[in-house]
């Protein structure tokens, strides 16, 4: 009786742990979906998020060309859309791949041609 007692007690209490969790816990997710060239803005950067993101988080992003690191300028465009600008005219690195981080998520890229469009 004891043995089944205890059993349905540790049950309870890795079940209650789960569900305490789960319903807790924040979903956040970034992807980067383009790289683009922006006449007037230089590459724009275009990532599809989901949750919730600070603005230390929107500030902190960096990108990394040739081993140099530049800081990002990031602001939410809506509810699941980040948009972020290369400092300076960092297109003459096009073709060149680079790396980077936003809110702790990282990234890598090639730098686009000033060629190509973007489409808003």
């Amino acid at each position: 009786m004891k043995k089944s007692l205890l059993t349905i007690v540790v049950l309870i209490s890795i079940l209650s742990v789960l569900f305490a969790t789960a319903g807790t816990s924040s979903y956040r997710r970034v992807n980067l979906v383009s790289t683009k060239y922006v006449a007037g803005k230089g590459v724009v950067l275009i990532f599809n998020v989901s949750g919730k993101f600070t603005t230390a988080e929107l500030l902190g992003g960096s990108i990394s060309i040739n081993h140099v690191t530049y800081g990002l300028h990031c602001h939410e465009k809506d509810d699941s859309h980040i948009i972020c600008e290369l400092p300076g005219k960092l297109n003459q690195f096009h073709g060149v791949k680079a790396t980077g981080s936003l809110a702790g998520y990282g990234f890598t890229t090639t730098i686009p041609r000033v060629t190509q469009a973007y489409d808003k």
